[in-house]
């Protein structure tokens, strides 16, 4: 399985297999996005079952 690569306002993260990151606009989220329509906790992304 290949690693997941998120791009947000420029910033490259890009997650490994067996890696999870929590996205949204709270602070203690692994990726943040600051947009009114984004969640404070709005996903989890992690591999499982040979996708993510």
């Amino acid at each position: 399985m290949q690693e997941l690569t998120v791009q947000v306002d420029g910033h490259v993260v890009r997650l490994q297999p067996g890696e999870s990151a929590t996205i949204g606009r709270g602070r203690d989220c692994d990726i943040t996005i600051v947009d009114v329509d984004v969640s404070r906790r709005h996903a989890q992304v992690s591999a499982q079952g040979g996708g993510w």
